[in-house]
């Protein structure tokens, strides 16, 4: 997703309900304008592989310049979104949980909003965004963890039906200033990745993944 001058962001995800019809579709995404305010989209295709029942998904706290819509992942019936300049000025960040609990009707819950247990100042939590079955994982490239900028990430477990718990924290064995480890983040099964853009690794902001 993107921003503009007046700091506005969505994202669109599209979603299959028949196997038939996924290959067909792909994640988009798009900028809206004239408002600070940002919301993600949730499309449903039918079996003949047409697209409707749109539902467009915002904050139950929306706040000004949250950058709700940043980052996002579906898989299944949760779609996860990234806000990373939410939870005040200038934006611990935050995340948010949707589940479907419509078949055809694209209908979904009020969400479950994430926070990290441990928030800072410009941590940017929600920068990146990733679900997959039971667990999500959240970056926070601007968590200091007593350095500047080092980043961390967070692994989340569902308990229940969109509930989740405090979360489990991660940082890279190799901390560095500027590494910005939890830029970007994938969850797999057992697994997960992280990339942290500003590691040197021998030479300047050559990069990284975990």
């Amino acid at each position: 997703s993107s921003s503009n001058s007046s700091i506005s962001s969505s994202s669109t995800v599209w979603m299959s309900s028949s196997s038939s019809s996924s290959s067909s579709l792909s994640s988009s995404s798009s900028s809206s304008n004239s408002s600070s305010s940002s919301s993600s989209t949730v499309w449903m295709s039918s079996s003949s592989s047409s697209i409707n029942a749109e539902k467009k998904i915002t904050p139950v706290d929306p706040s000004d310049y949250a950058w709700f819509g940043n980052s996002i992942s579906i898989d299944g019936d949760y779609v996860a979104v990234g806000a990373p300049k939410d939870e005040g000025s200038p934006g611990d960040g935050s995340s948010y949980i949707y589940h479907k609990t419509g078949t055809k009707t694209g209908t979904w819950d009020a969400g479950t909003k994430i926070v990290p247990s441990d928030p800072e100042d410009i941590a940017r939590f929600g920068y990146s965004v990733s679900i997959d079955g039971d667990y999500m994982a959240v970056g926070a490239y601007g968590k200091n963890e007593g350095g500047t900028a080092r980043g961390c990430a967070y692994i989340y477990h569902r308990t229940g039906t969109n509930t989740w718990d405090a979360g489990t924290k991660i940082v890279p064995s190799d901390p560095e200033n500027s590494a910005f480890f939890g830029t970007s983040i994938s969850i797999n099964g057992d697994y997960v990745a992280v990339g942290a853009y500003g590691k040197d690794e021998g030479g300047t902001e050559i990069g990284s993944g975990c």
